[in-house]
């Protein structure tokens, strides 16, 4: 239910800011944080966060951030809570037990081998489909 939410909402959403920069220039990326802080975000503020990604940008690969310093910055703890969240729940589902034992499953409930093993593959690319937009 979650994956067909997001597959449903995700196109409707901006890209990241950051990309934008690289990819298509500073006032495409201005409009997509326009669009993720509000419309009542102040301009300046807009354009001084542009100007850090650029300085963030430029010195990219320059240095790396350690547990300790991304633990102690705050404005990451959402994305490594996502992503940790996510992992979570692949795991808490048991999506990894069923693909490692669906064709064995399939073959104790009267499936041929082989057509048990076609299901397993069609399992496993719906488990890649759906989790693309996540």
């Amino acid at each position: 239910a979650c994956t067909t939410i997001l597959l449903l909402l995700l196109p409707g959403c901006e890209d990241s800011p950051v990309y934008l920069l690289q990819n298509k220039g500073a006032a495409r990326a201005a409009k997509a944080l326009w669009w993720f802080r509000g419309k009542s975000t102040a301009e300046d503020k807009i354009w001084a966060e542009i100007f850090a990604m650029r300085l963030e940008l430029t010195n990219c690969g320059s240095e790396t951030a350690g547990f300790r310093e991304i633990a102690s910055d705050r404005r990451l703890w959402g994305p490594v809570l996502v992503g940790v969240g996510v992992n979570l729940s692949m795991q808490l589902s048991g999506i990894d037990a069923v693909l490692y034992y669906s064709t064995r499953v399939l073959e104790d409930a009267g499936v041929p081998l082989e057509w048990a093993q076609v299901y397993t593959v069609l399992i496993s690319s719906m488990n890649v489909l759906v989790t693309i937009p996540a």
